[in-house]
């Protein structure tokens, strides 16, 4: 995660671009093999062989960067410092904090910064999870500055302006201002280690946030005062109104590999890990980081791997009086009553914020055998129809309890598969999941999110 969000925005040299994609690459192959081989009672041979060949080649690749930076010519030299310090600081995981910032000469120096503390939590521990800031004090005092500037000026302001007259929540006037404001936001964001995105947007403002006001409540200006003054300028530039805290509702995705492949990169996903639908009791929906927030929607991805790998193992395991394994139709029963259960306890009233909606992913498609290479983290267990049966049964489980509970099932399966039912490999990451997300944008349009949401604002050719 420190990586792909905090680093590698920040490239500072042309000649370190290939390290700073290798480690993108390993770090996104190893995160999956390191959830597999940690959940596992006794992990296979080759899996930890492979974990530690990634790890060796993580080390290599770092010793890489090292020597760029400290071969940075003098342009660069201090981006390249500040890079290295901050990598070498996030590395620290087991020491407790303050102290070891204290006794690292330039942690002392980011403590000043506030980098020593996140406001996001960790969804199993409810501990601050550790990061890396992107700006100092003084870096995101000129981030907010351009950022003002932009919005004084004339032609925004009367376009902004013109705009607001006609303009209501979900309206197209709010649209427009929505992409009008991020005109701004996308010329001076990427020169900060921002992405040019939504997401960038919400890091950007929650960083501003945190030397604006500290450990204390949002707004409450605790922290330093100079870019607390500059916030409340844009939000005079904007004509916000801070305490009724307009917001544009967002889409979220919750729950195994499945809520992060395919989607747009607009969704706000939180990947569980490889989590069954027999244990999504462990999710608690009011614990995500980012917050689901009044309006937002919430999809929920559980059941592949329960269909992949346990289904059939379930069956044979409890072999019934007659000698026949136990029918597939009461494993999955069992899961998805599990599942619902869980979802109704998570849903009732007063417990999420008002306007939530609640989607619920069908299972894709089971994939074929001889169309992917198996790997340890994605072991097969049963053959190609039996993994298709229990797919289907598990969908027309998961279809009618939505309709029970009022959720919506977020139903894409035949979009997905091929002519016999499987995963098409034309839509497909060449494994189990699917890779093009045309079909996916197509079902949430088609359900009515309204127009002014960050998925219909195109964003094409704007990343940092």
């Amino acid at each position: 995660e420190f990586f792909l969000s905090a680093l590698l925005p920040c490239r500072f040299q042309a000649r370190s671009q290939r390290c700073w994609e290798q480690l993108a690459s390993l770090f996104s192959s190893l995160q999956v093999l390191a959830a597999e081989v940690v959940g596992t009672p006794q992990p296979s041979t080759a899996a930890c062989e492979a974990l530690s060949a990634g790890l060796g080649k993580v080390v290599d690749c770092l010793q890489e960067l090292r020597t760029q930076v400290t071969s940075a010519d003098d342009a660069h030299a201090e981006q390249s410092e500040v890079a290295w310090h901050e990598l070498q600081w996030a590395t620290f995981e087991d020491l407790d904090e303050d102290s070891k910032l204290r006794h690292d000469p330039r942690g002392r120096r980011l403590m000043q910064l506030g980098a020593g503390r996140s406001r996001r939590q960790d969804v199993k521990t409810n501990k601050p999870r550790s990061f890396v800031m992107r700006t100092s004090v003084v870096g995101i005092t000129q981030l907010l500055y351009e950022l003002c500037e932009g919005f004084r000026e004339d032609t925004f302001q009367e376009r902004y302006q013109e705009l607001r007259q006609s303009a209501k929540q979900g309206s197209n006037s709010h649209a427009q201002m929505v992409v009008l404001t991020f005109e701004v936001q996308k010329k001076v964001l990427p020169k900060y280690g921002f992405a040019a995105s939504p997401q960038g947007v919400m890091e950007m403002r929650h960083e501003s946030g945190w030397h604006a006001d500290l450990h204390g409540d949002n707004m409450c200006c605790m922290g330093d005062a100079i870019v607390a003054k500059l916030r409340r300028d844009i939000h005079v530039c904007l004509d916000m109104d801070v305490q009724k805290g307009e917001r544009v509702p967002v889409f979220h995705t919750v729950g195994d590999s499945h809520s992060c492949f395919g989607w747009p990169k607009w969704v706000i996903q939180h990947w569980q890990g490889p989590l069954l639908g027999f244990n999504v009791h462990r999710v608690d929906l009011r614990k995500l980081s980012p917050p689901i927030r009044e309006g937002d929607s919430v999809c929920l991805c559980f059941g592949e791997i329960d269909c992949r790998c346990h289904v059939y193992k379930q069956c044979h395991k409890e072999v019934q009086d007659n000698g026949e394994p136990r029918p597939y139709q009461d494993v999955i029963d069992e899961i998805v009553d599990r599942y619902f259960a869980h979802l109704r306890s998570q849903t009732q009233p007063g417990l999420l914020p008002p306007g939530v909606k609640i989607f619920i992913f069908n299972v894709p498609p089971p994939a074929r055998g001889c169309d992917v290479a198996e790997v340890p983290e994605f072991p097969y267990v049963g053959g190609d129809e039996e993994r298709q049966a229990y797919a289907l049964y598990f969908n027309k489980r998961l279809k009618e309890e939505c309709a029970a509970c009022g959720f919506i099932f977020f139903d894409v399966y035949d979009q997905y598969a091929d002519a016999e039912g499987f995963l098409s490999t034309k839509y497909s990451d060449g494994n189990v999941h699917i890779g093009d997300g045309i079909w996916l944008q197509e079902f949430i349009d088609r359900v009515g999110l309204k127009p002014f949401r960050w998925s219909h604002i195109n964003m094409r050719g704007h990343s940092a």
